[in-house]
């Protein structure tokens, strides 16, 4: 496990991701007590979110918290790459720019075939993700001055229903 300072040079150090075009890098459908399968296409509906995931399966699902992304460059920064093994969670890893400058909630996205809407919901991590990744990888996604970049991910909620594969293009609506 990485030190936060290994974390936040790496993360300095990273190159930018794109901000109005970006590509699916890995689509997971979290089965629920941790269990997480990576995919390579999926779809979504408006009223299950991921179809598969166990966000439609809990007591009262809430449409602002519908889905999950984190950005590709955060996943290889933490600790894992996003193409070779998966465990954060999330239900898309994205090369994308998430953060709150380029994605305001609001901000609708094409995905795939679907058409996803960014959620005001914060997305902070948990005790999986500590135990996953350790202490400073929690401390460095909800560490206040990077916080605006939304380190740990972004909820959203879909719009419109379709097809996702892993390659594809996600682009910021304008």
């Amino acid at each position: 496990m990485k030190s936060f300072d290994e974390l936040t040079r790496q993360w300095n150090d990273a190159p930018p991701p794109p901000r109005d075009e970006g590509e699916i890098k890995v689509i997971c459908l979290r089965k629920g007590d941790g269990v997480h399968h990576a995919v390579d296409q999926g779809t979504l509906s408006v009223d299950a979110g991921l179809v598969g995931d166990r966000w439609s399966a809990g007591s009262s699902p809430q449409r602002h918290s519908q889905l999950t992304l984190i950005s590709a460059r955060v996943s290889r920064v933490i600790g894992y790459d996003a193409l070779e093994g998966y465990e954060s969670g999330d239900n898309f890893v994205v090369d994308l720019d998430i953060s709150e400058d380029n994605l305001v909630p609001g901000t609708r996205l094409r995905l795939g075939e679907a058409l996803i809407e960014i959620t005001a919901e914060p997305h902070l991590g948990c005790a999986r993700f500590r135990s996953r990744f350790g202490a400073d990888a929690l401390e460095f996604v909800n560490y206040k001055p990077t916080r605006p970049h939304r380190l740990r991910g972004v909820h959203a909620e879909v719009i419109e229903p379709g097809g996702v594969h892993v390659g594809d293009v996600i682009r910021v609506l304008r």
